[in-house]
């Protein structure tokens, strides 16, 4: 089975987008509000690799995240650097 890179690239992305957020402290709900999403189940899709994120988009994911465009691209997510435990109001958390 080949391995689709557009998919490959998403899901690296939405492992970085996830390191920063759990980082932080943020649930998924807090950085969907401060990214002005109606539902965090965007941010689950995003860190799942499941749903794109727009050109537009990405400064206001940066700024919520408290990082540069660079740091979202550039993060290093061999090894997660949070806890793996479900926490309250998470939609999708690894377990």
């Amino acid at each position: 089975m080949q391995i689709d890179d557009n998919y490959t690239a998403r899901l690296s992305f939405g492992r970085s987008v996830r390191d920063l957020r759990l980082r932080l402290g943020m649930t998924q709900s807090e950085l969907a509000a401060a990214m002005g999403f109606a539902h965090p189940s965007a941010i689950c899709d995003i860190e799942k690799g499941r749903r794109l994120i727009y050109r537009d988009e990405l400064p206001r994911l940066a700024r919520a995240l408290g990082c540069d465009l660079g740091e979202l691209t550039e993060q290093d997510v061999a090894e997660p650097a949070y806890p793996l435990e479900r926490r309250p109001g998470e939609a999708c958390v690894r377990r």
